[in-house]
């Protein structure tokens, strides 16, 4: 019967033909599977909104993602830093990609800041590589309440498919949490990209997460284009193969509006300290040849087995972003020339400025001891004549 049920709602919608599960006949006997149709089947769920039945859809994915350790870079991005993300680039209008998009989750949080509205209709556009995850994204969307979108399954690096005249398309909004370090990514066929992807060079087979952003970068729409990538904190000092030039060209290129590294143990399965980059094709006018740096290792929340990004954790960072002014212990806008002479280091550590504690010269220290040291001693000897008298 529940067979029957997926093909029937597969009739219903298009996006989701020929994804859903049809075996479900193997657990005739599973007294787990009836309670949860049981749990299910209540007349209190017919009256609310599709977002809740996706919200509760996201909870199991979120739990699943706490019980699996990730060993290939993929890791389940928090929906707390994808909210983050998606305050800063505001997709309120245009078309969306999300070029590694796993179960979908960015794309949801974009719904969410969309309202709802008609602007989500075929303006939601993924890839990725995995057959399940692509899957469970397409069902996510749905169950979410999007109508209109686009997943298609291969590999984005190898085999983009998301395309337009036979060049990658060009979006409004480009945002991932893509595989960290991927290796073996198909770097042989990236010198001769058709799709010019290539633009700063090739990173190199044994990391892939420069190509994920000449990628990305590829991807934005002329004029309007911006875009936010989650990254592992390496891409900002590291130096193996070309990447140190292909960083030195992206800060060149005055696209990077700014850059976020945060704290430790934001990802379930790693202590893996992420950051993650904004870049934009038009900036504003008091944006232009600058960087905002912002350190954000100290701003989370945290917990015992991971820490979070709470909503006071998400409303400073986004603070930081909106006033784009220096902030002591915390950002600073640094021009190109800053950076060129930190030899295109990107890591705000380098240019934030922290409080220091005023030190005290080490003879005031010592003439306080000493004066403290004669003052018990004097302390001592009254005491002493005090007993004595109290004595006699």
């Amino acid at each position: 019967m529940l067979d029957h049920a997926m093909e029937l709602i597969e009739k219903e919608s298009s996006q989701l033909e020929g994804i859903l599960p049809k075996d479900y006949h193997a657990f005739n006997n599973d007294s787990l599977l009836h309670e949860l149709l049981r749990l299910f089947n209540n007349d209190v769920l017919d009256d609310v909104g599709g977002d809740i039945i996706g919200r509760i859809y996201e909870y199991f994915l979120n739990k699943f993602a706490k019980n699996v350790a990730q060993d290939d870079g993929v890791f389940f991005t928090p929906k707390s830093l994808v909210k983050m993300i998606v305050y800063v680039l505001e997709p309120k209008k245009g078309i969306l990609l999300d070029p590694a998009c796993g179960s979908g989750g960015m794309l949801i949080e974009a719904v969410h800041h969309m309202h709802y509205s008609e602007l989500c209709c075929g303006s939601i556009f993924g890839q990725e590589k995995n057959v399940t995850n692509a899957a469970i994204a397409k069902m996510n969307l749905y169950l979410h309440g999007a109508i209109d979108f686009n997943i298609m399954q291969g590999d984005t690096l190898r085999e983009p498919k998301i395309l337009q005249g036979g060049q990658l398309a060009r979006f409004d909004c480009v945002i991932a949490n893509p595989p960290f370090a991927l290796k073996d990514w198909g770097a042989k066929e990236w010198n001769s990209d058709k799709y010019g992807r290539n633009l700063w060079g090739n990173p190199g087979d044994g990391c892939g997460d420069y190509a994920w952003i000449e990628h990305m970068v590829m991807s934005m729409a002329r004029g309007t284009g911006r875009l936010a990538v989650v990254m592992p904190q390496g891409v900002l000092f590291r130096n193996q193969g070309k990447e140190k030039d292909i960083r030195r060209q992206m800060v060149e290129s005055g696209l990077i509006e700014a850059v976020f590294p945060l704290g430790e143990k934001l990802f379930y399965g790693t202590g893996l300290s992420p950051c993650f980059l904004i870049m934009r094709r038009t900036m504003p006018a008091n944006h232009s040849g600058r960087i905002l740096m912002v350190d954000g290792s100290s701003i989370l929340t945290p917990k015992r087995a991971q820490n979070v990004l709470e909503q006071k954790d998400i409303d400073k960072l986004y603070q930081l972003y909106v006033d784009y002014r220096d902030e002591e212990d915390y950002s600073r806008v640094v021009t190109l020339d800053d950076v060129r002479a930190k030899d295109y280091i990107l890591s705000p550590s380098s240019y934030v400025q922290y409080h220091e504690e005023e030190v005290e010269p080490y003879e005031s220290v010592r003439q306080r001891f000493m004066d403290a040291y004669e003052e018990m001693k004097r302390c001592e000897r009254e005491f002493r004549e005090a007993i004595s008298d109290a004595g006699k």
